[in-house]
């Protein structure tokens, strides 16, 4: 038989497998077996060279030849749980010697523990900390060193080594400003090294003390990843949760006429809120200070706020005209109450309206008052959930850090009170601004 193996090549013909050689094939082994003899076989292989440019060849007799004590490649694997690691078998090569990776003569593979590894092919999954061996089992192939037999013997081998699983927990979720404690679980005799923290914005703290303990623990400002090499790279998530730190609205205060400001007696049609009312709203804080972590822990060298903002000063009040309160006041009774949009458009609110709609407007109202845009607001841009969730990372300039603090509390509190002095539908309208009467204001209109 004659074999064009330049033909073979050049023409991408393939063999009863359906494979082909490669195109850029320039050298390899091949194995010759005869089919017909059960004993040495009469085959013998020869070359006929066409181009001897380089020399020429010679025929040699045919040898059993192949791989020879197949091995793990890693050998402690080592895996994390919930993670994988890939291992790959190794043989030396009798034809060609060295090793070689032969991974793909390996179908089969399984673990002694599935509740420590389990084995998908040559792919490793950490279930448990723990140790575990692992298999593999060759197809049959002949196994042994380049040498003469009359059949050669077809086998099945099965490398195995352990894999050793290591696991990362961490205490979470944490309170800013609690501690976490990363625990690595491991074989004994493990090595430990390469602890680090990673928030979400790719700041990092690594850690330089201790370095080949099993734990790390420390206080939080702000949460993210730790990672560690026990054998394999380990991660953990921890989650810092915020304190409840949240501003609440002051209550709505009466005060007396010319707490804060004077409403002229009887009421007039010119001011704010038509005379009959008026809101006062302010909020600031006493001042406050940075704490700094430095505990050699995950969030060493952050800085956050430990403590509350102490508010002052925090109040809304208000105030309602005397003569509106007082139901004998003449102004109070010249408010007719005989408004009627088809008959009487032209009449005017009760005074009994006019007073329940000015306490609206300035307080009493979920929607339309000066309150409840006060309310609305300070749940919007709220001075407390700012300030808890405030955090400087490491390196920061950390005057600069509470200026900003400063000047971002100042903002909302300005913005707070922006929105609150949004004036709300008219004292003389409803809270679903429905038009409910004039007022009456002195000189005053007879109601006849």
């Amino acid at each position: 038989m004659a074999l064009d193996f330049g033909k073979l090549i050049r023409d991408q013909i393939p063999d009863k497998y359906g494979h082909t050689l490669p195109l850029d094939l320039t050298y390899g082994a091949y194995r010759i077996l005869d089919l017909s003899d059960g004993a040495a076989g009469s085959l013998y292989e020869g070359k006929v060279i066409l181009d001897k440019t380089y020399g020429h060849a010679a025929y040699g007799c045919a040898l059993c030849c192949n791989f020879v004590t197949p091995f793990m490649e890693y050998n402690p694997l080592s895996v994390g749980t919930n993670a994988t690691s890939t291992q790959q078998v190794e043989a030396g090569d009798s034809c060609g010697g060295g090793n070689q990776t032969i991974t793909e003569y390996f179908p089969d593979w399984w673990t002694d523990n599935t509740a420590i590894a389990t084995a998908n092919r040559n792919v490793i999954t950490g279930v448990s900390a723990g140790t575990t061996k692992h298999h593999a089992e060759s197809e049959e192939m002949y196994w042994g060193r380049a040498e003469y037999f009359s059949v050669c013997p077809l086998s099945q081998q099965q490398p195995s080594a352990p894999a050793n699983v290591a696991s990362l927990s961490c205490t979470s979720p944490v309170t800013r400003g609690g501690t976490v404690t990363c625990t690595v679980t491991a074989p004994s005799g493990t090595a430990v090294s390469g602890w680090k923290f990673t928030d979400a914005r790719s700041n990092t703290v690594t850690r330089t003390t201790s370095t080949t303990s099993l734990t790390w623990s420390g206080a939080m400002a702000t949460g993210g990843t730790v990672s560690v090499t026990a054998g394999a790279t380990l991660t953990a998530s921890v989650t810092v949760t915020a304190r409840n730190w949240k501003t609440g609205a002051a209550s709505p205060a009466s005060e007396p006429n010319g707490t804060f400001i004077t409403l002229p007696v009887p009421p007039q049609p010119n001011g704010g809120d038509s005379g009959l009312g008026y809101f006062a709203e302010e909020l600031g804080d006493t001042g406050f200070n940075v704490t700094v972590i430095q505990d050699n822990g995950p969030n060493d060298g952050y800085g956050y706020y430990s403590s509350q903002l102490t508010y002052s000063p925090d109040y809304f009040q208000y105030e309602i005209n005397p003569d509106l309160q007082n139901t004998g006041s003449t102004f109070y009774s010249e408010q007719c109450g005989n408004y009627n949009a088809t008959t009487n458009p032209s009449g005017y609110i009760s005074g009994s309206n006019l007073l329940t709609q000015t306490n609206r407007h300035e307080w009493n109202s979920a929607t339309e008052s000066h309150y409840a845009f006060y309310a609305t607001s300070l749940s919007t841009n709220n001075p407390g959930s700012y300030f808890e969730s405030s955090v400087a990372a490491p390196g920061t300039n950390m005057t600069t850090f509470v200026n900003d603090s400063r000047s971002t509390l100042n903002g909302l509190y300005t913005q707070i009170g922006s929105d609150a002095g949004v004036e709300p539908y008219p004292v003389n309208y409803s809270e679903t601004d429905s038009f409910l009467g004039n007022i009456n204001y002195a000189p005053y209109t007879s109601c006849q």
